[in-house]
């Protein structure tokens, strides 16, 4: 005669498993949503880093060549506002695109063909007085970017001697 035993069962219930499911997707739910914000989080900074060395460059140029900017002071000026400081009679008002970069680190020549950045980016120059009798006008580059449907702004300043700039009826 033999006799079975019928004590121990192997394996899971159906109840086990859907819990199981459940605990596992919403771990996987998360540790996506996490590598989403990530990617995000890695694009701002990369726009961000990119805004200021467009600003640093184009600054630096500003600085070190006065002469080749129009330095549209307007006759009505209020001393303390800004005025448009023009690479060209036709700018526009949105500021030039980037078009051109020099300091780029070589690691990112890749991210900036691939995505073709630059194309978002704009720059423009203001400049202030703050006297009448002020010997610097200071500058200001500011670099605009649309970044998640928003427009973003970064801005650098300095201050440029007033003798190198062009008076108004000089331009």
């Amino acid at each position: 005669m033999i006799t079975i035993k019928l004590g121990k069962k192997f394996g899971f219930t159906l109840i086990e498993l859907i819990v199981a499911l459940a605990v596992l997707s919403v771990a996987v739910t998360v540790v996506v949503q996490m590598f989403s914000i990530s990617v995000d989080m890695s694009r701002v900074a990369q726009n961000s880093i990119l805004a200021h060395m467009i600003a640093e460059e184009k600054l630096e140029f500003v600085v070190n060549h006065p002469e080749k900017f129009k330095w549209n002071i307007p006759e009505n000026y209020k001393f303390g506002d800004f005025f448009r400081v023009l690479t060209s009679s036709d700018e526009p008002e949105a500021g030039n695109k980037v078009e051109e970069f020099l300091s780029l680190p070589p690691e990112w020549e890749r991210y900036v063909r691939y995505k073709n950045v630059l194309s978002s980016f704009r720059w423009k120059v203001l400049g202030k007085l703050s006297s009448p009798d002020s010997n610097v006008v200071e500058v200001i580059v500011v670099v605009s970017y649309r970044e998640s449907g928003r427009l973003r702004n970064y801005a650098l300043m300095s201050i440029v001697p007033r003798k190198n700039t062009a008076v108004r009826s000089e331009v």
